[in-house]
């Protein structure tokens, strides 16, 4: 089954606009995200920072992170004051802006000035909670397993779920080594800020590097997004349709105007116009085609009045024939010498009429070979004289012409 022009118009038109929109929403998605996730990692960096100072105060105060090592209760609360959402499943939906803000959670020490723990909360009771097993490295009885008696109590059990920190932030000493049990032990995985005191950097703080967000509710904005991006297509894919059809009705219709047109030409109604409605290529072409039309009719009154030329010099020689043959029938005119000299010349005259008919049709078709000769028009006129002789002298009248 051939397609008509039209229908590849219209697939050409359509699957040109599908190719523009699929690859728009591609670039704007892909762009999008990667600002999103440009905007996380930056987002991280002012929270490492944040942490960062958190970290230089505590240092500052040991001169080590022994006190860091041997609490990791003491880390999970200066990972909270860090303002750090935890990965993990969306308990609730997104926050309220117009409800008031959480109170800031504690730093070590209860400072009043950055929010004090809540009495009632045992986790800042002074008393840190009992170390993470394999958490952080450090010696024994000192973040590790501590020795134990044989007659001392059983160790504790686990600490409380602080979530998942420990596999996002983690602490590096100067060189950079991790200090907390994570499971890449290399700083390549992390995003990584200086802790600086007094200008000398004593740690690094890290957090790790991720290609897909994990946070819920950055995982439902992402999600938010590609709906939104989809439904953008989608809506832009219907309007490309409608658009591309309309066009393309637009677009073909001169060309059926001017097929109607030229199914009239061939039924020889050559008073056919089109009507020019642009200055583009159809425009001209309407143009040209009502040019052709005003030829073609033209060149057919031509025909007509050659045709009638033709009959009225046909008629001419072959009445006087006529005339002259029914004159010796009846006895009118005698059968002589002169009068068969004139029955052949008016013979000749309607050959050389046919035969300049045919030359005509050869000139028309542009096959005619010209054999151009010099002629003498006086010759050519008392040939004419001659002809005529017979019947000036039956009317009684004389014609002389002087050679």
């Amino acid at each position: 089954m051939s397609l008509k022009f039209r229908h590849k118009v219209f697939l050409t038109l359509l699957l040109n606009s599908l190719l523009i929109v699929v690859s728009s929403l591609l670039i704007a998605r892909y762009f999008a995200f990667r600002h999103f996730e440009r905007y996380m990692n930056q987002m991280d960096m002012e929270r490492l920072g944040e942490l960062a100072e958190l970290l230089s105060e505590e240092y500052r105060k040991s001169q080590s992170w022994d006190s860091i090592l041997e609490d990791p209760g003491h880390w999970h609360a200066i990972t909270r004051i860090g303002h750090w959402r935890p990965p993990g499943p969306m308990t609730a939906g997104p926050p309220s802006f117009a409800s008031s803000p959480p109170p800031s959670t504690p730093f070590f020490g209860g400072d009043p000035k950055r929010g004090g723990p809540p009495p009632h909360d045992e986790r800042f009771s002074g008393k840190p909670p009992p170390p993470a097993d394999g958490f952080f490295r450090g010696k024994p009885g000192k973040g590790g397993h501590p020795p134990r008696d044989e007659g001392s109590s059983p160790p504790p059990g686990p600490p409380p779920d602080h979530g998942p920190m420990s596999s996002t932030i983690a602490l590096f000493d100067a060189e950079k080594k991790p200090l907390s049990a994570i499971e890449a032990s290399s700083e390549q995985a992390y995003h990584l800020k200086p802790i600086a005191v007094d200008n000398q950097v004593v740690g690094w703080i890290g957090i790790r590097k991720h290609e897909q967000p994990i946070h819920p509710l950055d995982v439902e904005f992402i999600r938010h997004q590609s709906q939104t991006f989809y439904a953008i297509g989608g809506v832009a894919l219907l309007l490309a349709i409608m658009v591309t059809f309309i066009w393309s009705r637009h677009l073909l219709a001169p060309v059926k105007e001017l097929a109607a047109g030229t199914r009239a030409l061939t039924s020889r109604r050559f008073e056919t116009r089109l009507k020019v409605r642009s200055m583009d290529e159809f425009g001209q072409l309407a143009a040209d085609f009502n040019a052709m039309a005003q030829a073609l009719g033209r060149y057919e009154q031509m025909r007509r009045q050659w045709m009638a030329d033709i009959s009225h010099e046909l008629r001419t020689p072959l009445s006087i024939l006529r005339g002259e043959i029914e004159a010796m029938q009846d006895g009118v005119r005698e059968i002589s010498r002169e009068a068969l000299e004139s029955l052949h010349f008016e013979v000749l005259h309607v050959s050389r009429i046919v035969h300049d008919l045919h030359d005509l049709s050869l000139i028309e078709s542009q096959t005619y070979a010209a054999d151009q000769t010099v002629v003498n028009p006086l010759d050519i006129l008392m040939e004419t004289l001659r002809s005529f002789g017979p019947r000036f002298a039956h009317l009684g009248m004389t014609i002389e012409a002087a050679e």
